[in-house]
């Protein structure tokens, strides 16, 4: 016979007693079982529907299965696979704030067992193990607690050292300053380097709304941000929604103006009509900056879920990034008023290009410390150096030459327009 649990003796005892003075009032009852009326009229109810007995008297989570007691060799090997696979992404010289890593909850949803997440959390602490992302006081709770179980000589041989991601300091969103603008009134830009995929360093450039908490468009580029990576983000962001009244972005060499510098970026932004301020400090943007740090977290896996390794295929699945990081993230919500502006098409502003004035010498042009001279229909055409030339750089990382003579009274003073090749470096 099974052993009988204390919660089944007490009830069996709280039923017989209701039994032996049942003509006392749900009151008097409730004060000799020392119990609630409540409670009293719920086991008269079941010994009315057993017709004065309960043939089997267990706990509700008897049968859960989430309730269920796990031993530590269990445990132990759920430790041990998630210390196997949490590293994701890295380098071979990498700096590890760059490596990702799986959470400990993106984990436990893979799990093909009914242990709750809250129970594996604590037995994990336990026997000395946490999430990649755990805060200072879970990380010192399961170093302290792989000390004791080595000193109690338990015999447990742990197959990697506590490994942890070193943490970013969480700018605060103000969302009480969300609610003074409305849906495209203020943008944020960054761009964050990350190994996205295993040894592959990546940049991930995106921008959010600051009223809504809405992400609105995404570009990936290899190794660091670059000029062209920023105009395809913004490009992007202009053609999906339209023009905003403010960007906020960091306070970089294409973005920042100033009377020494001669930044085109800034002047295109202008010419939109869109007012633009740069930041050295991440407290001027601390809605992009959090959900960087939300990127770096969740894509990596979501890449290795949906077989994402190049960064082809990754731009290719920009609007089902954006739909799955807009879903998961709780800040973001509905927007109500539209404050966008419509593009002008017929002033090309879906084309997001770049103008650089540049001389001409001996028939080339030289940018960025290479030479390139144009051609039209695959032929190089000789252009004299008595042409001024605007350097056009498309987001397709295209080049444009656009020519006019200085002296436009001409009769053959025209614009043309035509692809120029790289010919040779510096």
């Amino acid at each position: 016979m099974d052993k009988l649990t204390n919660y089944v003796i007490q009830k069996k005892w709280c039923l017989d007693t209701i039994i032996t003075f049942k003509h006392e009032t749900y009151k008097q009852l409730a004060n000799r079982i020392n119990k609630s009326v409540s409670t009293v009229r719920l086991y008269k109810n079941e010994l009315k529907r057993g017709n004065g007995y309960i043939e089997n008297i267990e706990h509700k989570n008897t049968n859960n299965k989430n309730a269920q007691r796990y031993n530590d060799e269990m445990v132990l090997n759920l430790g041990q696979e998630y210390e196997n696979k949490k590293l994701l992404a890295s380098g071979n010289n990498a700096n590890s704030s760059c490596n990702s890593y799986m959470s400990l909850i993106s984990y436990h949803e893979k799990l093909k067992t009914y242990i709750s997440y809250s129970q594996m959390v604590k037995r994990l602490k336990q026997n000395g193990f946490c999430s990649a992302f755990a805060y200072k006081a879970g990380r010192k709770e399961a170093r302290k607690a792989r000390i004791k179980l080595k000193k109690k000589g338990f015999g447990i041989k742990y197959s990697l050292d506590l490994e942890l991601k070193i943490p970013k300091k969480k700018e605060v969103e103000r969302k009480r300053t969300r609610l003074k603008y409305s849906f495209g009134d203020v943008v944020e830009i960054d761009g964050c380097t990350h190994y996205f995929v295993k040894n592959e360093l990546w940049t991930a450039i995106s921008s959010i709304d600051v009223a809504t908490g809405k992400l609105l468009s995404i570009h990936f580029e290899k190794n660091v941000e670059t000029l062209n990576g920023h105009q395809s983000n913004l490009e992007k962001m202009l053609n999906r929604y339209g023009i905003p009244s403010t960007i906020i972005t960091d306070k970089r060499k294409n973005f920042y103006n100033n009377e020494d510098s001669n930044a085109v970026t800034f002047k295109a932004i202008k010419n939109l009509g869109i007012e633009l301020i740069t930041t050295s400090n991440s407290n001027g943007k601390p809605h992009i900056e959090n959900a960087q740090n939300f990127i770096q977290m969740r894509l990596p896996l979501w890449f290795l879920d949906n077989k994402i390794n190049t960064i082809q295929q990754a731009n290719d699945a920009e609007e089902s990034i954006l739909k799955y990081l807009n879903q998961i993230r709780k800040s973001v919500i509905e927007p109500k008023v539209n404050h966008f502006r419509e593009l002008n098409k017929e002033r090309l502003e879906h084309f997001f290009d770049l103008e650089i004035a540049r001389k001409i010498n001996n028939g080339t042009i030289f940018y960025n410390g290479i030479h390139y001279a144009p051609y039209q229909n695959d032929k190089r055409i000789r252009v004299e150096s008595k042409f001024d030339a605007k350097f056009v750089i498309e987001v397709i990382t295209n080049f444009i030459l656009e020519l006019k003579t200085r002296d436009m009274k001409q009769k053959n003073a025209t614009k043309w327009y035509g692809t120029i090749r790289k010919i040779f470096n510096k």
